[in-house]
């Protein structure tokens, strides 16, 4: 695996961590059980990319690049800070969407920053580009 391939593949792995902990935070505000499972099934689809990434970047026995802890709390601390007044479900799906907006403009920026990445890398891209896309639509769609 090339050097591109491997980058993007961390920062697809972290991007996958990243959204199932903001996910599974915000499945703890919403009153709704649809909207609940919905956050939460999401969430889990999420860590199984991250997984199966994660797989893959350890089969090619490089030092393990782990997701810098403070990222994940901070991005959990602004979850809790924006959701510490009651929220209605509408408004937290319409924050998920924002959030996968967020998402999609750092997917395209890596597929522009690693163009030589191979297809293995591209493939992984594309799945976690395709999920955000899904949750980003079912939340509005559903809820927002």
């Amino acid at each position: 695996m090339n050097d591109q391939s491997y980058e993007l593949m961390i920062n697809c792995a972290k991007g996958a961590s990243m959204g199932k902990n903001a996910l599974n935070a915000m499945a703890n505000y919403v009153s709704g059980e649809e909207a609940k499972g919905f956050l939460l099934k999401s969430a889990a689809d999420h860590e199984t990319i991250e997984k199966k990434i994660n797989e893959a970047i350890e089969a090619e026995n490089r030092e393990p690049q782990a997701i810098p802890g403070i990222a994940v709390w901070l991005a959990e601390l602004s979850i809790k800070i924006k959701f510490f007044d009651k929220k209605s479900d509408g408004e937290i799906m319409t924050s998920v969407a924002a959030s996968c907006d967020k998402a999609l403009r750092s997917l395209d920026k890596y597929a522009a920053e690693y163009p030589d990445a191979e297809p293995e890398a591209k493939k992984w891209l594309e799945k976690i580009t395709l999920l955000q896309r899904s949750t980003k639509k079912k939340s509005l769609q559903y809820f927002g």
